[in-house]
């Protein structure tokens, strides 16, 4: 009974070992590639994101290879939402010209689609509307035959900064970010977006922007800020290869690490 017991625990050590490598960390240039030709679109919280990509690929001029960034100061969820440039409306900007995300996602032929919007709206007080505007992002894109088959991809609103809050006397603004957030995910799951979950990371112990993480305490974003989204990125990439919903190796999986035999288990 005891030498089947001990067989039972090993097969048991065994098979976790077995199940866990699988789940190995990859890479971050590995990472880096689940961003490959995609279009970025946002405001000038994105800008920064671009900024800092552009340093990187000084050094790595494949990272994130064939992606583009569409960043405009102070654009709106809404704004960025229309099918059509309107007027003296804000929009995105692709070589010099006005365009709509859609038009810039169909031309640059972007495989995913990531944005980060509604700072400027702002969302957490019209979460309603904001949602709406979500919708129809989605529905403009897959209508498109040009665009239906780009993966779309939101991230969740930064948090903003104690000050930030203060001089708009709006002391409970960060919560209602929070379940603007908490709301997006759900719709993002319902719509059959991606959601990547960036704010809880940037914020400090009183759950606001970590004043660390930014260059203006209120809501911009410094270089730490954004290598904390780059992690958060990196992290979901990871997340869905250990899921099996991308795979970066084409079907062929890297060479596992030995396993752990019982004999060398015993010898530690």
């Amino acid at each position: 009974m005891k030498r089947f017991l001990r067989t039972m625990a090993w097969i048991l050590v065994l098979t976790c070992l077995f199940s866990t490598a699988g789940a190995e960390r990859l890479e971050d240039d590995i990472l880096y590639t689940f961003y490959d030709d995609s279009a970025f679109f946002g405001d000038s919280i994105t800008r920064s994101l671009a900024v800092r990509v552009a340093m990187m690929r000084q050094e790595d001029e494949t990272l994130m290879e064939g992606t583009g960034f569409y960043a405009t100061g102070s654009l709106t969820l809404f704004d960025g939402s229309r099918p059509k440039v309107f007027g003296s409306a804000r929009c995105f900007n692709y070589r010099g010209t006005e365009a709509t995300m859609y038009y810039i996602t169909a031309v640059v032929r972007a495989k995913k689609v990531f944005i980060m919007l509604g700072m400027n709206d702002p969302v957490g007080i019209q979460g309603d509307k904001a949602l709406g505007w979500i919708e129809d992002i989605m529905y403009y894109m897959k209508r498109d035959a040009r665009t239906e088959k780009a993966e779309v991809y939101f991230f969740s609103v930064t948090p903003v900064g104690t000050e930030w809050c203060r001089e708009r006397n709006r002391p409970d603004y960060q919560e209602r970010l929070d379940e603007y957030n908490a709301r997006l995910e759900e719709k993002c799951t319902e719509l059959g977006a991606g959601f990547i979950q960036i704010s809880e990371r940037l914020k400090g112990t009183d759950n606001h922007l970590n004043p660390e993480y930014s260059t203006d305490a209120r809501f911009h974003l410094n270089t730490e800020g954004v290598d904390v989204w780059l992690q958060c990125m990196l992290d979901y990439a990871q997340e869905q290869y250990d899921l099996g919903l991308w795979d970066p190796f084409g079907g062929e999986k890297p060479a596992a690490k030995p396993v752990a035999t019982p004999t060398d288990l015993q010898a530690e």
